[in-house]
């Protein structure tokens, strides 16, 4: 879902969900908004989008990739994405205003961010970045996979 903010900023929050999600989770306020990527045979309910195979501990970076692609695929762009876990607890509120002042800067990226081994990556339960990301990660697709335990490196 998307969601209009103050200042007509326009936000697409994700998450993904695995059979070992607790279905007590939807409690959080993020999740009212989010939409939901799960694997191909999940069992859960709650799910907004299937993708398009089972992952586990060992390539979750593909999982990125892949809803990353069915982003690039949506025929509405929107201002910011922002990934959150699917056990964060934030306020919409907060996350606004987080939002409304990135898009202030120049900032593209915003989140815990690593790079110590010779690359970046989000770090923490959520990051956001700005559409100008995302149309970069649209432009290199087909990705080849490459097989990483991170959710939030590709």
């Amino acid at each position: 879902p998307v969601r209009e903010a103050p200042n007509n900023i326009t936000t697409t929050v994700f998450m993904f969900r695995g059979d070992f999600s607790s279905p007590f989770y939807d409690i959080f306020a993020l999740h009212k908004r989010a939409t939901r990527y799960c694997d191909k045979d999940t069992t859960i309910d709650g799910c907004d989008v299937k993708l398009p195979r089972n992952y586990r501990w060992g390539n979750l970076s593909d999982k990125l990739v892949d809803a990353l692609e069915h982003m690039c695929k949506a025929p509405e762009k929107t201002d910011f994405y922002v990934k959150a876990d699917d056990d964060l607890i934030m306020s919409d509120s907060k996350l606004d205003e987080v939002i409304r002042v990135m898009s202030t800067t120049d900032c593209q990226v915003a989140g815990g961010i690593m790079s110590s081994q010779g690359f970046y990556w989000p770090l923490g339960q959520v990051y956001i970045f700005k559409r100008e990301i995302l149309e970069q990660f649209c432009q290199k697709f087909p990705i080849t996979m490459k097989l990483h335990s991170s959710e939030d490196i590709s």
